[in-house]
């Protein structure tokens, strides 16, 4: 059975058992407390072998020994835990760690040594070197018919890795948990699935081993049944769904997430939106801003972990993360002289929005697009930005009357394309 654990207020992880276990609600709702490490985690090592042991005596139970040792791996992880603790306490821990070390006791390897990985990802010599990257075989390791993922909870971001698919770069060394295929992974391990679930899910989700009345879903669904976009993480909920109703012009999502104090939250925000198109059709998008504030710092290079924009685009694909761009990426904000467009597969675009510091902006032009208007651009669509620093400082009348500041100034002065 897998079940999400609140460890404490700073740590959300994943802990999967087997298909007899129930482990209970061990940690009281969220607070701004950090509680004691220690109890919780002894806590949870000893319900773990109490119903191991109960495994071992009945008899029952898959890979019992395995399962043994699991609990002993626990005990490594508490120290490890409490580490991260002791730098959370010093705002430089992430509970994306903790997660990590919980699936590598549960006898998970590194995702980037699946044994398909060198169709995904290239090496260094240094890299190839290392044992942290030796490439397992089919015939010693199970993926189980999970996709691979360069978001994966288990998935290094480092020097010498390149993605094969190139936009996917950003989103290795991702620390926002486990991700679907990981759950999926280590659920089919143990056989927790559901034998007689009494709900049907949708959008690809499957029923919850804890419980089999409701379901777990891929990254942006939500609900009983994952019929409906996630919630998120806010009370109110920021996302949003949206209808692209027109090809011929552009409509604009502006959002934002997190608060620029400079506070390294106790667990990661996070705001899904959906943007929709007519059946048969495609939803494109064009970024206009991604980041944070101006003079506020924020994430750059692998991961993305302090906040940034997920992309999900390929219907097929929905099960793994999406691209993670972090401030300011070049490779997705686009500038009046290079457009970016980026187009879903499908009638159906999700984003998610993530902050675990500072505040993080977002503003997207998007629109409906087939096969006949996917590559014509719109002037609505495209970038309109001030291109003088001191444009804010020009009055209506000086926009009136001086073309030259006109155009050079189409936020202030209203005259970005319609």
């Amino acid at each position: 059975m897998f079940r999400l654990v609140l460890i404490s207020s700073l740590l959300a992880i994943s802990l999967a058992a087997t298909v007899n276990l129930r482990l209970p609600n061990l940690v009281p709702a969220v607070t701004n407390d950090l509680p004691d490490f220690s109890d919780i985690t002894d806590n949870i090592t000893d319900i773990v072998k109490a119903r191991f042991d109960d495994l071992v005596s009945k008899g029952l139970g898959r890979h019992v020994q395995e399962l043994i040792g699991i609990q002993k791996k626990l005990k490594i992880i508490n120290k490890i835990a409490a580490e991260q603790v002791k730098k959370a306490n010093a705002n430089s821990g992430r509970f994306g760690a903790i997660a990590h070390e919980i699936f590598h006791a549960f006898g998970v390897f590194h995702h980037h040594s699946r044994s398909d990985r060198d169709t995904y990802l290239t090496l260094s010599a240094a890299n190839q070197d290392d044992n942290q990257f030796t490439k397992l075989t089919t015939s010693d390791s199970y993926n189980y018919g999970t996709m691979y993922d360069y978001g994966s909870v288990m998935h290094y971001g480092l020097d010498g890795m390149t993605a094969v698919e190139t936009l996917y770069q950003s989103t290795m060394g991702a620390g926002l948990g486990p991700q679907f295929g990981d759950i999926v992974l280590i659920n089919t391990q143990y056989q927790c699935m559901c034998k007689s679930a009494t709900v049907t899910c949708a959008n690809g989700g499957y029923p919850n081993p804890n419980g089999c009345s409701t379901c777990l879903c891929r990254g942006g669904f939500g609900g009983s049944d994952c019929s409906v976009r996630d919630p998120g993480t806010e009370n109110p909920d920021v996302g949003v769904t949206l209808q692209a109703i027109a090809s011929d012009s552009c409509q604009t999502l502006v959002t934002s997430l997190g608060n620029d104090d400079g506070v390294i939250n106790l667990y990661y925000q996070k705001s899904w939106f959906w943007i929709q198109a007519p059946a048969g059709k495609q939803v494109q998008l064009i970024f206009q801003k991604a980041g944070t504030s101006p003079g506020v710092s924020y994430s750059q290079g692998y991961g993305c972990t302090d906040q940034g924009v997920e992309i999900k685009l390929k219907n097929g694909e929905f099960n793994r993360t999406g691209t993670l761009f972090c401030g300011d990426d070049p490779a997705l904000v686009s500038t009046p002289s290079n457009i970016i467009p980026f187009t879903s597969d499908s009638e159906l675009a999700i984003l998610q929005v993530y902050s675990q510091t500072n505040k993080f902006n977002l503003q997207v032009k998007y629109r409906y697009v087939d096969s006949t208007t996917l590559s014509t651009i719109p002037g609505s669509c495209q970038p309109c930005l001030d291109q003088y620093s001191n444009c804010n400082t020009f009055t209506s009348d000086v926009c009136a009357n001086n073309q030259n500041i006109a155009s050079g100034c189409p936020v202030t002065c209203g005259t970005c394309p319609k």
